[in-house]
């Protein structure tokens, strides 16, 4: 068993085409999380997001133009949050160019977040 399976820590980002910046949140979650506790909402449905985030889970929802679209965007992305707390001790979401990082010097981030408090 990886040390990663012993946490149970999603991670949730949404997207529109920003290739580059999911290349560094798969790499960065992807790796100290498992890709099965990555959940991506692919605004859009692109295809390169599917590819590249094999392994992951995946929402796909329609790319057109919605009225309040942020509103929307956060409570889908609260929702998504709210359910997989059920099955997380805790569950990250952020922007797809967020990341939290913990100074090295505190330890690892899954270490830490298993130390703090749930919600």
């Amino acid at each position: 068993m990886s040390e990663r399976n012993e946490y149970k820590i999603a991670a949730v980002t949404m997207l529109r085409d920003d290739l580059f910046y999911l290349k560094i949140w798969l790499a960065y979650y992807g790796e100290m999380l498992g890709r099965e506790n990555c959940y991506i909402v692919n605004h859009g449905h692109t295809p390169e997001v599917a590819e590249m985030a094999k392994g992951c889970n995946i929402i796909g929802i329609p790319g057109h133009h919605h009225k309040n679209f942020d509103m929307k965007r956060w409570r889908l992305l609260n929702n998504i949050v709210q359910g997989l707390n059920a099955y997380h001790d805790h569950v990250i979401v952020g922007d797809v160019d967020e990341l939290v990082v913990l100074d090295p010097e505190v330890g690892r981030l899954p270490d830490w977040l298993m130390k703090q408090k749930q919600r």
